[in-house]
């Protein structure tokens, strides 16, 4: 999971075997990035397969066949675009597209919205900015009754979306990320120290030697200094 380009992947909640899962990933997506977690399969996909078209019904029917929850998230922060897919049992329970075919725009807002919107398209702080912008009485009406109902229909520009910041939310939601795919928060708080201590240990003695070098020069120099001034005198 990165901050800019695209990420594509899907995640199958654990209910067959994790070999009968991954065969199932494997017979369409061969060359897919195989994660296991606490309760999900996940499969990465390559940046370049973005036909999200023809996706659709093969993901649907890997939760039918397997009777789990299947969840697709994907983002492309050049156009700006999310898409968010959640199935159980080959049943869609909440479809959400954005930024695909119009810049900005809902494409798809179907089934019930899930506990993870509330605060990342509602919150506080983008209804402030939103009403900043409004031009007229008349317009901050609609947009503070559009943030009551918290309901995005299909063709509205509001809530707007950062596609990224979406798709880390479905993930952090689901507990999607692995060792190698985390957010920036979990990287930050987990990797950052490690690394931390493993650059002191392995950086560690390259700067004590230098230290000492450094020591030993100017020891050397106020020796030679001293004994040229006792010549002196």
């Amino acid at each position: 999971f990165t901050r800019m380009g695209t990420f594509n992947a899907f995640y199958i909640r654990k209910q067959a075997t994790d070999e009968a899962t991954k065969a199932a990933i494997a017979r369409l997506y061969p060359d897919a990035d195989i994660q296991i977690l606490p309760e999900f399969v996940g499969a990465i996909l390559s940046s370049d397969d973005l036909d999200f078209g023809l996706k659709e019904q093969e993901l649907k029917n890997i939760s039918a066949s397997l009777k789990t929850d299947l969840i697709f998230v994907l983002y492309q922060t050049t156009a700006g675009s999310f898409i968010f897919h959640h199935w159980r049992d080959g049943e869609q329970l909440r479809a959400l597209w954005y930024g695909c075919a119009s810049e900005g725009t809902w494409e798809r807002a179907e089934g019930q919205a899930e506990p993870w919107e509330g605060q990342e398209f509602w919150d506080r702080e983008a209804l402030d900015g939103v009403l900043e912008h409004a031009e007229t009485e008349a317009e901050r009406r609609k947009l503070r009754r559009l943030w009551k109902d918290k309901v995005i229909r299909k063709g509205q520009t509001e809530p707007g979306v950062s596609s990224e910041d979406a798709v880390r939310a479905v993930m952090e939601h689901y507990d999607l990320f692995s060792n190698d795919v985390m957010s920036p928060t979990k990287s930050d708080t987990q990797t950052g120290k490690r690394g931390i201590i493993e650059g002191f240990y392995k950086g560690g003695c390259g700067c004590l030697g230098v230290i000492l070098l450094i020591i030993a020069f100017i020891v050397f120099a106020i020796i030679g200094i001293v004994t040229i001034v006792k010549n002196l005198i």
